[in-house]
């Protein structure tokens, strides 16, 4: 049975910002602040923070680290630097290497709250795991930015004030240059140091949660396999990453100079203003036509996440469990900035185009999984129906039919995604989100009843393959 979820809301503003800027990217399902765990030491059970803040995404999990230490203000630069490196930072450090040892562990038990009450919703014990570790280090904006001032040639742009990042770096080398951090450790997992106005652009640039998963994926493998060894901003790298776009919709590392041959006597350097150039650009406002085209989407799948945390679900709350109603969002939600839109744009074309008392379906392909397939579904209200429970159990069952029929009409993908709406007029409004694996092995009876019920139901018998998303909004003319 479906129960509420109680999420804590961090315990300090800090926190609760990066809170708030997580649910905007990965929704409140899979964000969590204040996360806790018990142990008893000396006969005693101790309960204590694990992390700031946690994101559990399928196999995807990130680690948040927030500290907001005041920048000392003594008139030595690197003293200042080095007190607040050392417990903003390496203090960040610790604190995400121990909590990335405890969830490998295997035995990792953790809690919403302080208390320790209420149990983590999600199984983190899959060895298959990637874990992300991110730092956010606060307070060192404007003192860089006055810090940098002072190497700026005449006529070129004032520092942004983000941390600079070399790769060569460790924490001795860091200590000596202020506002400069390094590749921690290269023989452990590789961890993320952004200062808040990074991590704020980042989660505004990248709001939907697979792109900003993909990017720190991107940003690991281009200074860890890649040998990209200095970054003057992080602003540089998002401008770089969203340069080289793919045909899946995610951005990608490219070195823009051939590597040379002795690359480990070679600092593969990113130019600075990459990011002000990219602004002013045509790739910049397809992205921001992409981001509005997206918003139908996510506004539509927050609604869905919110409702699976309050267990608010109507009649399913009682027959499906939090994973069978988890996976069902979490399919909506892995899809990135570009497919959203292209995907939102078909549903809302759809949906303009169906007559009130019409059933009718569009297939759609996947942009950012090629193995996956979405059924838009308009399910018409008539008054045999008498409630809307009602009209939703007959929904939920048509559903059915059509994710059996796409098993046999489009058996090559290895995913079926079907979402179920109400059409125009109809009294209420709701949304269904159904998943079902390809069947390409469906017995030859089981597939002639599958074909003679399409055909006595008019389920796919006059679609042909499924819709392309390769959807590119309209841009803005010159100025």
């Amino acid at each position: 049975m479906l129960k509420p979820i109680q999420k804590g809301e961090g315990n300090t503003p800090g926190e609760r910002e990066l809170t708030k800027l997580a649910d905007l990217a990965f929704f409140g399902l899979w964000s969590y602040p204040s996360v806790h765990r018990q142990m008893v030491k000396g006969g005693q059970t101790i309960k204590h923070e694990v992390v700031d803040l946690i994101v559990v995404f399928g196999k995807d999990v990130i680690l948040f680290s927030e500290k907001d230490i005041k920048f000392p203000s003594t008139d030595d630069i690197k003293v200042n630097w080095g007190r607040w490196l050392r417990q903003s930072v390496l203090g960040s450090l610790d604190q995400l290497r121990g909590a990335e040892r405890y969830i490998r562990s295997g035995r990792s038990e953790l809690f919403l709250d302080r208390k320790c009450t209420q149990p983590f919703p999600f199984e983190l014990d899959d060895p298959e795991l990637r874990i992300h570790l991110v730092a956010i280090c606060r307070n060192s904006i404007e003192p860089a930015r006055a810090y940098f001032s002072k190497f700026t040639k005449k006529g070129a742009p004032d520092s942004t004030g983000s941390l600079a990042f070399s790769a060569v770096m460790r924490e001795e080398q860091m200590l000596a240059n202020p506002f400069w951090v390094g590749d921690l450790d290269p023989s452990k997992a590789f961890v993320h140091v952004f200062d808040e106005g990074s991590l704020d652009l980042l989660l505004t640039e990248l709001d939907a949660g697979p792109d900003f998963i993909d990017y720190l994926v991107e940003r690991e493998r281009a200074i860890r396999t890649e040998h990209l060894s200095v970054i003057y901003g992080e602003e540089d790298f998002l401008a770089v990453y969203f340069s080289n776009l793919q045909p899946n919709g995610f951005g990608a590392y490219r070195p823009y100079k051939p590597i040379p041959a002795n690359v480990d006597d070679f600092l593969l350097t990113l130019e600075e203003g990459m990011w002000s150039a990219l602004r002013n650009s045509g790739i910049y406002a397809l992205f921001e036509g992409q981001r509005k085209a997206s918003m139908a989407w996510k506004r539509i799948t927050n609604d869905l996440s919110e409702a699976v945390l309050a267990a608010n679900v109507g009649s399913e709350v009682s027959t499906e469990s939090l994973t069978t109603h988890e996976r069902a969002v979490r399919v909506r939600a892995s899809e990135n900035r570009a497919s959203r839109a292209a995907l939102g744009h078909v549903l809302i074309e759809k949906f303009n185009a169906v007559p009130g008392q019409a059933r009718s379906a569009r297939v759609v392909a996947s942009l950012t999984h090629p193995e996956r397939i979405y059924i838009f579904l308009l399910f018409p209200w008539i008054d045999a129906h008498v409630t809307y429970d009602g009209y939703r159990a007959e929904r939920k069952a048509c559903m059915e039919l059509y994710a059996r029929a796409a098993q046999v009409k489009f058996p090559s993908y290895a995913e079926i995604v079907v979402l179920g709406a109400d059409t125009k007029g109809s009294p209420g409004s709701s949304e269904t989100v159904m998943v079902a694996e390809g069947n390409p092995n469906m017995f030859e009876v089981e597939k002639a009843e599958t074909l003679a019920m399409m055909e006595e139901h008019q389920i796919l018998t006059t679609l042909g393959a499924p819709v392309s998303t390769n959807y590119r909004p309209s841009l803005p003319g010159p100025r």
